[in-house]
């Protein structure tokens, strides 16, 4: 009996003296101790906005590994908000007033073990009025130009290309001569980029994938009379290219478009007073260095200045101003096939038209004038137009422009019924929201854009609006000015500036289709949007450059991977502003190229 009682002292000593062997004190001190909880805050996320009275949801996540959660406790500082005793750890923060508040969670377990969250700072806006600029935005002072912006095009490096006619100060005269000039905002300078051989006034122009700005036709001696000339203009040396190829014949109000092969369609515009329209469409033969081929089997006489967009078939829809809207198929010799008619029964001259989306179109205004739109959607079987909402003002000679949101601002023009009259001109901008199909009242600009009056969307986020004149409208004068918009999305309740999130680096600013590409921001965790949206081109009434992708992404530390869009159809080769997005709020645009 004695030695059982030795032996087993002796196994429990080993037993023992094998724990402390294998297992270090610290380690019986934890285990003494126990191993405190884990916690996580998992709503609100920092830097989320708020706008008062708010009811925030505050969520956590918390586990125990050696026993379990007694309780979460959620702090504003050192504030104590509520307690939650059982999954899932929530509570809502009822009716916060404005401010900036850090919050966070702390678990205790059942050995009253406790750990606190890392902090989360959001933010609580005050109500904003509304007329507040984070409602309406915002219209900057008059900014004196040079001349009256005819036409205006946003350039690859970021510069803005605009021109007027062959006189700089009196009347329009018939000579061979452009006034042009390339504006570096930034610096408020202007360099003068005259042509000297050709008015290109009243011509149509659309970018070619490398950048180059494609100007076809133009203004040969005297209105209604078309130039049979296509210019490059390079914006790396500020020079015109004549082509040593010719149309078939002149255009003055032609429409230029970038096609998804990369050639350019150029329809419609005056041949000459006489012999009125020119009916056959003509395609720049990009990809064999230039040159013309007609499209012999598509002869139609559009209204001057039509309104064209790749549609995601790969075809060319004109989606008015003409009733009646329809298909071109570029390839061989052409053909149109009808699509469908217009809502409204009158034509939308001077109105405009936007392709809002991928295969989706808005056209509003013009005309009478009047204040309806409509939309259609090119990716159904049997597209039909339908009511896209009403305008607060009809509207003639007006501009729409695209946003980085995706929404759609509407600037200018006049309720009035004749062709250029500022009788009743409309300061007040609008907003689409293809959200909702509905219009909202903007901030007003300073004078009225009428004929002539042109605007662009800046890599900013906000948008140039400029021009207006020569001939100037009935009750108004010539507007050789410019301002610029600052859409609601730049600002806080509070009128301050809205905090945007910024975009650091791009892995690739050359990219093919399909190709994945990373943008690195701090803001990765909490952007909701990427957009990109192709260079404007404007001129009377239409950017015949401008359309948007929606670029899937997916977040990542510190960037964020995306992917180009899959079809040219989809997205035409050249330029676009890349837009990331917090909540609705767009960084400054990367410029890039997808070829």
């Amino acid at each position: 009996m004695l030695y059982q009682f030795r032996r087993r002292i002796c196994f429990s000593y080993l037993i023992l003296t094998c724990a402390v062997t294998l297992w270090p004190p610290q380690v019986f001190a934890q285990r003494k101790k126990g191993v405190p909880p884990t916690v996580t805050l998992t709503s609100p996320t920092s830097g989320q906005q708020f706008t008062a009275p708010a009811d925030i949801t505050l969520s956590a996540n918390a586990s125990d590994s050696d026993g379990t959660i007694k309780k979460v406790e959620f702090f504003q500082g050192t504030t104590l908000l509520g307690t939650v005793y059982t999954p899932p750890y929530t509570m809502i923060w009822k009716a916060v007033g404005p401010g900036s508040y850090t919050l966070s969670a702390r678990a205790t377990d059942n050995a009253n073990l406790k750990t606190t969250s890392s902090a989360a700072t959001v933010n609580v806006q005050g109500v904003a009025p509304p007329d507040s600029k984070s409602i309406k935005g915002d219209w900057s002072s008059l900014i004196n130009l040079p001349i009256v912006a005819i036409h205006m095009n946003l350039l690859p490096d970021g510069l803005v290309l605009l021109w007027q006619d062959d006189n700089p100060n009196g009347p329009r005269g018939s000579a061979a001569y452009t006034v042009a000039y390339v504006w570096d905002m930034a610096v408020n300078n202007f360099t003068s980029v005259d042509n000297t051989t050709t008015d290109v006034f009243c011509s149509g122009h659309a970018f070619l994938p490398n950048g180059q700005l494609l100007i076809a036709g133009g203004h040969n001696g005297s209105d209604n009379n078309g130039t049979r000339t296509a210019y490059l203009f390079d914006s790396s040396s500020n020079t015109w290219t004549l082509s040593s190829s010719l149309m078939a014949k002149g255009r003055w109000y032609p429409t230029v478009t970038s096609l998804a092969n990369g050639e350019m369609l150029v329809v419609s515009g005056n041949m000459t007073s006489s012999t009125g329209v020119n009916p056959i469409p003509e395609v720049w033969q990009t990809n064999i260095g230039g040159g013309w081929r007609e499209l012999g089997s598509a002869s139609l006489s559009l209204p001057l200045y039509p309104w064209m967009h790749v549609a995601p078939n790969g075809k060319i829809f004109n989606s008015g101003p003409n009733v009646d809207t329809r298909y071109l198929d570029t390839s061989g010799t052409g053909a149109w096939s009808t699509v469908a008619n217009h809502v409204y029964t009158s034509g939308r001259d001077y109105g405009s038209s936007v392709m809002y989306d991928e295969g989706k179109v808005i056209v509003m205004g013009g005309g009478a004038p009047t204040k309806t739109a409509e939309i259609i959607d090119l990716n159904g079987p049997t597209p039909s137009w339908q009511n896209g909402g009403s305008m607060a003002y009809a509207r003639r000679q007006m501009n729409a422009t695209l946003l980085p949101d995706g929404k759609v601002l509407v600037s200018g023009g006049s309720s009035s019924s004749g062709f250029n009259d500022a009788t009743l001109a409309v300061l007040a901008a609008e907003m689409w929201d293809p959200a909702t199909k509905s219009f909202s009242t903007m901030a007003s600009m300073h004078v009225p854009r009428m004929y002539h009056s042109t605007t662009v969307l800046l890599p900013d986020g906000t948008v140039l609006s400029a021009g207006g004149g020569r001939p100037a409208a009935t009750g108004t004068t010539d507007q050789p000015n410019a301002e610029i918009y600052s859409p609601p999305y730049l600002f806080q309740a509070d009128g301050s500036a809205a905090v945007r999130p910024v975009i650091t680096s791009v892995s690739a600013t050359n990219v093919t289709y399909g190709q994945q590409f990373s943008v690195a921001t701090p803001d990765a965790a909490t952007i909701t949007g990427v957009n990109w949206i192709r260079l404007s081109s404007n001129t009377h009434s239409f950017n015949q450059n401008q359309r948007i992708n929606h670029l899937g992404f997916t977040q990542g530390v510190g960037a964020l991977s995306m992917t180009t869009p899959s079809s040219a159809a989809l997205c035409p080769p050249g330029h676009y502003m890349l837009f990331i997005l917090k909540n609705g709020v767009p960084s400054v645009a990367q410029i890039m190229q997808i070829q």
